[in-house]
């Protein structure tokens, strides 16, 4: 990964997974990162330790992305405190759980309509 001394990422769905694993390399190469999550709170603490163990600025930010305001509002807070968003990385998703009976209702009904 190429140097990104002074530069400010923002990774949606940073706290956990492959989006913490992102916010940690954007962090190991020089980047100040911030990120949201919804409700990993436990997991964006240590996230966030992390990234500023590395020697650069974090910000975690508690964000339901499904709301237009409170995105725009996230935006809002990283520009007041870094003055730019050099890097999006959009990798927030939201886990959906449903029996196989569910599963296949849906796929049935899909099927008559297609």
């Amino acid at each position: 990964m190429s140097d990104l001394k002074g530069k400010t990422v923002l990774i949606t769905g940073g706290a956990r997974r492959l989006g913490r694993a992102i916010a940690l390399a954007m962090a190991h190469a020089g980047a100040n990162v911030a990120f949201t999550f919804r409700s990993s709170a436990n997991e964006a603490r240590q996230t966030l330790k992390e990234i500023e163990g590395k020697g650069v600025q974090g910000l975690a930010l508690q964000c339901d992305l499904r709301n237009a305001q409170n995105a725009e509002e996230t935006v809002k807070t990283v520009l007041k405190r870094f003055g730019q968003i050099d890097l999006l990385v959009n990798n927030a998703g939201v886990f959906e759980t449903a029996t196989i009976e569910e599963i296949t209702g849906v796929l049935q009904v899909a099927a008559t309509i297609l």
